[in-house]
């Protein structure tokens, strides 16, 4: 793996809270919610937009260099398609005189369009051209995120962006004639028809790993911008357990699923773990409390030794929760892990809507706990039900 594809991809991720941190000491508390939604609804969206084709579209794109071209073509065809979607969606904007939610909407499909483009090196080893990629990406992403929040523009914009946008990837969709477009569009439609399942199961994943985020944009949207900083800072030991460990055994998860699903689950979590990865992951859980703690306060987040390391120690819990989600979604079970986060985002979304949001970080704590049980435990009994 590249150590260019590691270093980018940890740079991303501090990015993001330093950036909101910077909106709010250089501008004013609105314009650092604003920020923090953006990348909120931007993460969601390359999930929620993908319909999980890239299943079927990758391998073919990998394993047979002569239909490599088609396959991007009809990748293609989705992408252009759900930016013509944004771009009737963004009118709403001028509707509403919010021409903030135009520009989400064009943010939301430039990181969508990205990102599937990023995957298509992910999956082909390409770590190097992936890491480019995905900074050039993020540095446009952000450049025009804080454009919209502190430009002046016309509300026609965010819409004429998108639109341009979708006519640049027209371009590259490989029509000749309407048979054709007939034709590649059908079979994208199915692919996308036959995916349904795994499409729900990822999408319904991305939201619950969101779902602080989205509770908080809806009780106390303030405090947006506290939220995504600790929320990123609850990710670090979820990173570092999937870059170090669980991203490079997946292929091992899936050749093994039916032997994992049987063998207890403290052999799960810990069996796989050799020295070289548990250092970075328990090394994270070790001192990322300590920067907390002692550099918290120079980006206006302060808490407690106690409250960093069981922020950290519920992330770990997170993350290798994602080991049992791996295992599981690879066998028959997989329906039921997407019932599991419909069921609790439903319960979590109508629990928190009555906390009083007195303390932030107190109420975020509250809900995080909330998010990391009911998903480790929701998984620990739906494996008991495979064995």
């Amino acid at each position: 793996m590249s150590y260019t594809y590691t270093f980018v991809r940890l740079l991303v991720v501090l990015a993001k809270p330093i950036s909101i941190i910077a909106l709010l000491n250089f501008t004013n508390i609105d314009n650092a919610n604003k920020l923090a939604f953006f990348y909120m609804s931007g993460s969601i969206s390359t999930v929620l937009f993908s319909f999980s084709t890239y299943r079927a579209l990758l391998p073919k794109m990998i394993t047979n260099s002569k239909l490599n071209i088609f396959y991007i073509y009809l990748q293609n065809i989705q992408i252009a398609f759900l930016l013509l979607c944004l771009l009737i969606i963004s009118l709403f904007g001028y509707y509403w005189n919010i021409p903030l939610f135009s520009a989400i909407c064009f943010i939301c499909g430039l990181e969508f369009a990205c990102h599937e483009k990023q995957r298509n090196f992910l999956y082909k080893g390409d770590f190097s051209r992936f890491a480019i990629i995905l900074l050039l990406s993020y540095c446009l992403i952000l450049t025009l995120s804080i454009f919209f929040i502190l430009g002046e523009y016309s509300y026609f914009l965010p819409s004429f962006f998108i639109f341009i946008l979708f006519f640049l990837v027209l371009l590259n969709v490989g029509f000749k004639s309407y048979y054709i477009a007939f034709k590649r569009v059908k079979l994208i439609a199915r692919i996308a028809l036959n995916e349904k399942k795994n499409w729900l199961i990822s999408g319904l994943s991305r939201m619950y790993m969101s779902l602080d985020r989205l509770i908080f944009s809806v009780i106390s949207f303030d405090n947006l911008w506290l939220v995504s900083i600790l929320s990123q800072y609850f990710m670090i030991p979820v990173l570092v357990y999937d870059l170090f460990y669980l991203g490079p055994n997946k292929h091992k998860i899936l050749k093994n699923r039916n032997k994992y699903i049987k063998e207890p689950l403290i052999k799960n979590l810990f069996s796989d773990i050799h020295l070289n990865s548990s250092f970075f992951i328990y090394s994270s859980i070790f001192f990322a409390p300590l920067l907390m703690v002692y550099f918290g306060p120079i980006f206006n987040v302060e808490i407690s030794f106690f409250y960093a390391y069981l922020i950290i120690f519920l992330g770990f819990l997170y993350g290798m929760s994602e080991k049992i989600h791996e295992i599981l979604i690879w066998s028959s079970m997989a329906p039921k892990i997407a019932f599991l986060y419909f069921i609790n985002i439903l319960f979590l979304f109508s629990l928190c809507m009555f906390i009083d949001v007195y303390d932030p970080v107190k109420s975020w704590m509250i809900v995080i706990l909330l998010i990391c049980f009911t998903k480790f435990f929701g998984l620990y009994f739906i494996k008991s039900l495979a064995k």
